[in-house]
């Protein structure tokens, strides 16, 4: 949930990739394999000294964020479900 709400107010996010991280940031947002502090700071100085990266980060966390809406949520599940129905009538 932290991840969604820094997107939903445009903060662009480092994290460490770790469990579902990656996959709920969505694409092109900067991850880190290990805590290593170099490596931090360079991702910070990118993020934060370079400005079309910092905009860029923030507009696709932003997009990332509108995937999990409501209706967007709602969409997947339903065709969740319709997948699992057909596949288990073919049985």
């Amino acid at each position: 949930v932290p991840i969604l709400e820094a997107q939903r107010f445009g903060l662009p996010i480092i994290a460490l990739d770790r469990g579902a991280v990656k996959d709920t940031l969505g694409p092109g947002q900067i991850t880190l394999k290990e805590p290593h502090p170099k490596q931090l700071a360079a991702a910070m100085k990118q993020c934060l000294g370079n400005p079309a990266t910092r905009a860029s980060l923030i507009e696709r966390g932003k997009k990332n964020f509108q995937s999990y809406s409501y209706s967007a949520l709602k969409s997947q599940l339903v065709h969740f479900i319709d997948e699992y129905i057909t596949l288990s009538s073919e049985d």
